[in-house]
């Protein structure tokens, strides 16, 4: 049996795999924060306090400094980052 850390890292690998699945299909165009997050079902929070996005925005990040994926800070869409 796994210790609940094991689980938690299994369930955020999992959830970094499903996004960076989300933004290739979404190709060049790429994704909002909230785009990504609606389409996962993690976009939900405390809607009351204005917070929301916590979830996907926490994995956007990770993956950034992974050098996995880049944001247009122009229109603030991600993007998987082009291999070089």
């Amino acid at each position: 049996m796994r210790s609940p850390y094991e689980r938690a890292q299994v369930g955020v690998a999992m959830i970094k795999r499903a996004v960076l699945e989300v933004l290739d299909e979404a190709g060049d165009s790429g994704l909002t924060n909230a785009a990504v997050g609606r389409s996962l079902g993690i976009y939900a929070g405390y809607a009351e306090s204005g917070h929301v996005g916590h979830i996907s925005r926490a994995m956007l990040g990770q993956l950034e400094h992974e050098g996995l994926v880049e944001q247009d800070t122009a229109t603030k869409r991600w993007r998987l980052k082009a291999v070089t």
